[in-house]
């Protein structure tokens, strides 16, 4: 039997990795753990951007244009995988809720 406080845990501190540990819904675990990992991408080159922008100015144009433009498309695929993730989820539970409707 898998610890129901592990898991708040591991989601609490790793959005998604609770899901994993016990099992179910992993594919939502999954959805989780990549919009978390692309948010805090995003974070760390705004923070980097804003700190270090004299730096990057010595960049080639085009690779400036990449990295300013960078943390926003990362942004918005986050939510993207986020909001793919709960539809993912809210479709399995509304098929499983029917199922054993059935029953």
């Amino acid at each position: 039997m898998k610890e129901p406080l592990l898991a708040a845990l591991l989601n609490f501190s790793f959005s998604g990795a609770g899901y994993i540990y016990i099992g179910k819904r992993r594919l939502f675990g999954w959805l989780l753990i990549s919009s978390f990992l692309m948010s805090a991408l995003s974070a760390t080159l705004n923070v980097l951007l804003l700190f270090y922008r004299d730096a990057f100015l010595t960049w080639p144009s085009g690779a400036q244009q990449l990295l300013m433009v960078l943390p926003g498309i990362l942004a918005c695929l986050a939510l993207l995988t986020l909001a793919t993730g709960l539809a993912v989820d809210a479709f399995y539970e509304a098929k499983q809720d029917d199922n054993s409707r059935l029953k």
